[in-house]
Parts: C-alpha cells; sequence; structure tokens
C-alpha cells in the first residue's frame, strides 16, 4: 500500500502534492453532487508529467475520487477511484495489461470501458472522457 499524503490546491483537495487547478467556483459546482453529463465540464485532474507511463495516481476533485491512468504507449484514462465492490482506491491496486485490479478483493476493471473482469465485480466503473491540452490532463466530469 502506497503512502499518500493529502494537502489542499487552489481549493482543492488532491493526493500526493497534485494540483488540480480549479477555481473556488468550479468546486462549488462539481461538489453539488448530480451526474447530469449535459451539465459536464471539462476539469483538469492532472498533469501529463504527474503520471509515469504504466502507472496509476489517485487525485480528488470536489467531492469526486478518481484515478488517472497513463496507459502504456500513450494516451490516459481517468475512472472513479472507489471499487465498486466494497471501498478501496483502486489507485492503491495493480495496473497492468489496461485493466486495474483492487487492493482488497483483486476484483478487475478494464480501465478503458470501465467493464468489471468477473468475480467479486457486479457494477462496472465510471469511466470519463479524457483529453490532453499542452501538459494538462483534462477528464469532463458531470455537473
Amino acid at each position: 500500500m502506497l503512502a499518500r499524503e493529502s494537502i489542499r490546491a487552489k481549493g482543492v483537495q488532491a493526493r500526493g502534492g497534485l494540483e488540480a487547478g480549479l477555481d473556488p467556483g468550479m468546486v462549488q459546482h462539481l461538489q453539488k453532487g448530480t451526474h447530469d453529463m449535459a451539465d459536464a465540464a471539462w476539469v483538469r485532474v492532472a498533469g501529463t508529467a504527474d503520471v509515469a507511463e504504466g502507472k496509476v495516481i489517485g487525485v480528488r476533485v470536489g467531492a469526486k475520487d478518481l484515478a488517472v491512468y497513463a496507459m502504456p504507449g500513450g494516451g490516459y484514462c481517468v475512472t472513479d477511484n472507489v471499487c465498486t465492490h466494497e471501498f478501496a482506491l483502486l489507485s492503491e491496486g495493480w495496473f497492468e495489461d489496461g485493466c486495474i485490479e483492487c487492493p482488497l478483493h483483486a476484483g478487475r476493471f478494464d480501465v478503458k470501458t470501465g467493464k468489471g473482469q468477473g468475480a467479486p465485480i457486479d457494477k462496472d466503473l465510471d469511466v470519463f472522457e479524457v483529453k490532453v491540452e499542452g501538459g494538462d490532463i483534462l477528464a469532463r466530469l458531470p455537473g
């Protein structure tokens, strides 16, 4: 298990010192807890330099725990960071072959689709659209 510090960065809690770079208005908007994708906003979740190829990091944006994955060979994925089977941070699990394995009960998810790969997973993981602008990884999060 990786030890992670939590800090406050521009009104957004982040793990590992990662600054999400959101203004307070956007943080309040994200904390409303609605999941209407028509109201979705592009939000900076990490910098490309913050996550090494083939690795995953956990970040917190507003009230949402997210996992940011740097895919082997290039590209990024962003999913919920909490296992759907039982509370565990997926970013503390094992990431290989495009799947994240939960550190608690070894449930696996495809990080591109969120699809559970068998028992004990009975609910798929939420995934978010991703784009890179300059050195920023942005995810389209529900409003």
